[in-house]
């Protein structure tokens, strides 16, 4: 009895100090984050630069599948209208074609140094002028035809409004301003706009990254698409949300193939050749990778937990012990399992081609993205070995490796919180770190800066975010000014 009643002081002990350092551990939960001044709007014809933004959209470079589909006047016409619309900066600028349709330019930086100093260095901005296809079924349902570029309702409307001719329009418009008011950079710059992300970039910007290799140019960092300011997409956070991609996941496509001797479908055998391949996808679905926390996202959660209800706030203060739990919570959901698991989806499956014929062969796509730390030989072996038949051939189509996590609490990464703070009308946003499952261009330059981040300066929300390769793509007038100051300030901020 004894022994029961110091076990029972010794619990109750451990449990009064687990409370008191999960309670503290809460209390002590908070952001150094530094307030800054906002910056007044640069003083610039809007409408102008709006109805340029909006004719860049009229240009139909889209990218499709199979490269042969490709258009390629219009993206000489792309060229034509980026080269008339900003000639102070192709002025300016020096300009190399890289396999002849992505284009980068070179602005020499004028530094005043004296003999100890080092020149500092170059830093790369990027966008992509390509787009993806319109399906022709969903045309009655835009409400603007996606190539007219119709500014209407303080919107302008188009596919790329959003993905990512804005990027690349106010870009060029901020330069343009820089060049018109004087401003000299005091290191170089290069910017490389690609004319095939959407379908890789192994043709634009890989070829951009292998020229800038060849001339041995190492970035600061190296900003692209891939983050937004968003509010009211994340229960229990009021705040405007900054996010910032410091990573993205791998991407591998498996192809799985069986084989059978075919023959009549009234004398089947044991197992038909869509059976053996159905039962190894069962088995793939049934057995998906496990969940871990990269530092991204552990970043990104104890970001948004300094905003939540204390109940959740105790439990992203400590992670150490609530990890397990979160994982769980976040398996439920497709958006956020996404960013805790190497994620593996069935998406093609082709076999037969009679009611009464037996296949003889079935043939599925798996396509899966890698979690950092997750690389292609591993993953490519898991899944064999979850199959686990070895008349299951399984060969890979095309892998690109998880990047490596930029640092998110560097000077370059405060750098461009600190910037978008300044020309958002916003009292109070939160930055934070976040892992990208899609791709950018940017994964093509890891090998030339540590720090590769992902970021639009403009504001989405549930509807505008719909239209991302969607329908009636769009972005507000007012954000696409909030871009162009963005790069404007961002500029100017790198000769601090």
């Amino acid at each position: 009895m004894r022994s029961i009643f110091k076990l029972l002081k010794l619990l109750i002990i451990l449990l009064v100090l687990l409370s008191s350092v999960l309670l503290y551990r809460t209390f002590q939960f908070q952001q150094d984050k530094v307030n800054y001044d906002k910056i007044n709007l640069i003083s610039m014809d809007y409408e102008a630069a709006v109805k340029r933004f909006a004719q860049s959209l009229q240009i139909k470079t889209i990218s499709y599948q199979n490269p042969e589909d490709r258009d390629p006047n219009a993206i000489i016409e792309f060229h034509q209208f980026l080269l008339q619309s900003f000639p102070r900066l192709h002025q300016q600028l020096e300009l190399t074609k890289i396999n002849q349709y992505s284009l980068l330019y070179h602005w020499k930086g004028e530094s005043d140094l004296n003999q100890h100093q080092t020149k500092p260095k170059p830093i790369l901005l990027m966008a992509h002028f390509d787009v993806v296809p319109i399906n022709p079924s969903t045309l009655d349902q835009w409400q603007y035809p996606p190539f007219d570029g119709v500014v209407a309702e303080q919107t302008i409307w188009g596919r790329g409004a959003l993905d990512d001719k804005s990027a690349v329009v106010s870009l060029m418009e901020a330069v343009e301003q820089l060049i018109s008011s004087g401003f000299k950079p005091n290191r170089d710059i290069y910017i490389s706009l690609g004319h095939d992300e959407e379908v890789g970039g192994l043709e634009g910007a890989a070829k951009t990254a292998e020229y800038l290799k060849s001339k041995a140019v190492e970035f600061e960092f190296v900003l692209d698409e891939g983050g937004f300011l968003t509010q009211d997409i994340i229960k229990g956070v009021k705040l405007p949300i900054g996010v910032i991609g410091v990573a993205e996941k791998g991407y591998l496509s498996l192809k799985l193939t069986t084989q059978s001797a075919g023959g009549h479908s009234s004398v089947p055998p044991d197992i038909t050749s869509i059976g053996r391949l159905s039962r190894a996808l069962v088995a793939i679905e049934e057995h998906p990778f496990k969940p871990r926390l990269v530092a991204a996202t552990r970043g990104l959660l104890q970001t948004l937990g300094l905003q939540m209800p204390f109940a959740k706030r105790l439990v992203m203060a400590n992670l150490w012990l609530f990890e397990p739990f979160v994982l769980q919570q976040m398996s439920h959901s497709p958006l956020t399992n996404a960013s805790i698991r190497t994620t593996q989806a069935l998406t093609v499956f082709n076999a037969g081609s009679k009611e009464n014929v037996l296949p003889t062969e079935a043939s599925a796509i798996v396509n899966l993205r890698l979690l950092p730390g997750d690389n292609l030989k591993q993953v490519l072996s898991q899944v064999v070995t979850t199959i686990n038949d070895p008349l299951v051939k399984v060969e890979s189509l095309r892998g690109i490796e998880a990047t490596s996590i930029s640092d998110f609490e560097s000077y370059n990464f405060e750098l461009l919180s600190k910037t978008l703070q300044q020309v958002s009308p916003e009292a109070d946003i939160l930055i934070a770190p976040n892992l990208l499952s899609g791709g950018t261009d940017s994964k093509h330059f890891i090998s030339l800066s540590e720090n590769v981040y992902r970021l639009n300066g403009v504001k989405v929300d549930k509807t505008s975010f719909s239209g991302f390769h969607g329908i009636n793509e769009h972005l507000a007038i007012d954000e696409y000014k909030r871009s162009i100051n963005f790069y404007y300030q961002l500029i100017r901020h790198l000769n601090d």
